[in-house]
């Protein structure tokens, strides 16, 4: 398999888009990493000792010219800041994390966190709503839902449960919602998630050895992570 995996691993920094992850598991007492590369037509798996962006830098190299789909893990921004590499992350994951803030007793979080989850559903109902609309309103109507969303976003509440959320926009907002199109530039296409990395296609063996314990920890991992929306709501 040395061949057509080579050509795969080579191919992954010639592609418009990629959706990434990576799962640990144990291998003879020893902890290693499924990393696995989503691109439209194929998906690599790599096993690595290491969670660290130097696998990421390996593989796509320091000038990656795609947009990188993934979620907030320090080893992505560490490499979007390599050499300005287009990153979009997980919506689903920051709207985990605001949801999460619904159940705090502070009622100041409470009310800003659905604050952001309304801002949220309608960034999605204008996504939902793009083939009823002209290229111009499309547009505009998406950047006013993705504005407010980043204003709120950098005036949360000073409590630390929201700080870190609050850093995220001040520092990252524009990888969240950067309306890029399909060739990897901002425009007027809808935002993506990391989810899709996880989706379809699972690793079937450990390719170091197919009877290793930590296969069925992998599978087993990411099917529980397939309760993930319809296809049309993948945004990248």
């Amino acid at each position: 398999m040395a061949g057509p995996y080579g050509a795969l691993t080579a191919a992954l920094v010639q592609q418009e888009r990629l959706n990434v992850d990576e799962t640990g598991h144990p291998e003879n007492k020893q902890r290693l990493w499924t990393w696995v590369f989503r691109a439209d037509d194929f998906t690599v798996f790599h096993i690595d000792p290491s969670r660290g962006s130097g696998v990421l830098v390996a593989l796509l190299g320091k000038q990656f010219a795609g947009v990188l789909g993934c979620d907030y893990f320090s080893a992505y921004h560490k490499y979007m800041g390599k050499d300005n590499v287009l990153v979009q992350f997980c919506l689903a994951h920051l709207i985990r994390d605001l949801k999460f803030l619904t159940t705090l007793p502070q009622a100041v979080i409470v009310r800003w966190a659905k604050n952001m989850l309304s801002g949220m559903r309608r960034l999605f109902g204008v996504i939902h709503r793009r083939e009823s609309l002209t290229p111009e309103k499309f547009q505009r109507a998406l950047t006013r839902a993705r504005d407010v969303l980043l204003t709120r976003g950098k005036r949360g509440p000073s409590w630390p449960e929201v700080q870190n959320l609050v850093k995220r926009f001040k520092e990252h907002g524009d990888a969240y919602f950067p309306l890029r199109d399909h060739a990897g530039n901002r425009a007027d296409q809808q935002p993506g998630r990391a989810g899709t990395a996880v989706r379809g296609h699972r690793p079937a063996a450990h390719p170091g050895n197919p009877q290793c314990p930590g296969t069925a920890l992998v599978r087993t991992h990411l099917d529980r992570r397939r309760h993930l929306p319809p296809a049309r709501a993948i945004l990248i």
